[in-house]
């Protein structure tokens, strides 16, 4: 597995070729694509920010409030590319901050309505993903605007692409989720699509912490909980390996890029292609699941 851990998710369909993903260096500068305005860290955790850029160069970030600053850190680009740059952790609050991001002291990435408060995963399947746009509340929300400025959401496609497309599925996890998007309560195209029950949750718990509340909505109905469970969880357990040979699920990697693939049901697949970092933002607590 690559550098940092977490979880989530999944797709199907068939292929013949490609090979594994292994880590890129980048010509230009960037975050992950989990990154991105209007996002929430979990308040009282590490402010950690992980992305590309070419070995050797100096990453840097300011978050400012106001103009202020409030948090920076700086960190050099290692051989892979891959760069973790690591601040220290705010208190939940209502305060939008601006997150500037420097290669070599030049700016290639700001960040705007950046705020800190309770981070959730919700997971699971069909009922956890059954959506806030197919409730009655969600009708009513989608009238008045949304009421929320304060609710964020991670938007995680329900079959994120991998090599460029959304059937494949890769042996290994990956370091970052394509299409993947922050949402806020008021823009009511986009929050319409988080699962009705996360939304309903963080809507109760904002009024009783008093902080914004933020979920990272990643799920996919009739999807197996095998298909959530890494490779190392799998094999460090041999009652689990019997049981996926006994059903013919069990995959090795010599057979994974040689057969039809199926994100339902296929172990590690929502793992593998879906999985979110918990590191990065540091979830206020377990996932939550709801079948």
């Amino acid at each position: 597995m690559k550098r940092f851990l977490s979880l989530l998710l999944a797709f199907c369909l068939p292929l013949t070729l490609v090979a594994p993903a292994t880590a890129l260096t980048a010509d230009s500068p960037a975050l992950l694509q989990v990154y991105g305005n209007n996002m929430l860290f979990a308040a009282d955790k590490p402010i950690i920010l992980a992305g590309y850029s070419s070995p050797g160069k100096k990453i840097s970030a300011k978050l400012k409030l106001n103009g202020n600053l409030v948090r920076s850190g700086e960190v050099t680009v290692p051989v892979d590319g891959l760069f973790i740059l690591e601040m220290e952790s705010l208190p939940g609050s209502y305060n939008e901050y601006d997150l500037f991001l420097y290669e070599n002291g030049l700016e290639f990435e700001h960040l705007t309505g950046v705020v800190f408060g309770a981070l959730w995963l919700a997971s699971g399947q069909s009922n956890m993903q059954y959506s806030l746009s197919a409730t009655y509340e969600g009708y009513a929300l989608s009238k008045t605007g949304g009421q929320d400025d304060f609710i964020r959401a991670l938007q995680v496609p329900s079959f994120p692409k991998y090599q460029g497309s959304a059937e494949l599925l890769p042996y290994r996890a990956l370091e970052d989720i394509e299409d993947a998007f922050w949402c806020k309560g008021t823009q009511t195209d986009s929050i319409l699509g988080i699962s009705a029950v996360a939304y309903s949750f963080a809507e109760v718990l904002r009024q009783e912490l008093d902080m914004p509340v933020g979920i990272l909505n990643s799920s996919l109905g009739g999807s197996s909980i095998f298909s959530w469970l890494s490779r190392e969880a799998l094999e460090s357990k041999p009652t689990l390996i019997r049981h996926l040979k006994g059903r013919n699920r069990y995959i090795k990697e010599a057979d994974w890029y040689n057969r039809e693939f199926n994100p339902y049901v296929d172990m590690t697949a929502n793992f593998n292609k879906k999985r979110l970092y918990t590191k990065c933002w540091g979830t206020t607590n377990r996932a939550f699941k709801k079948r």
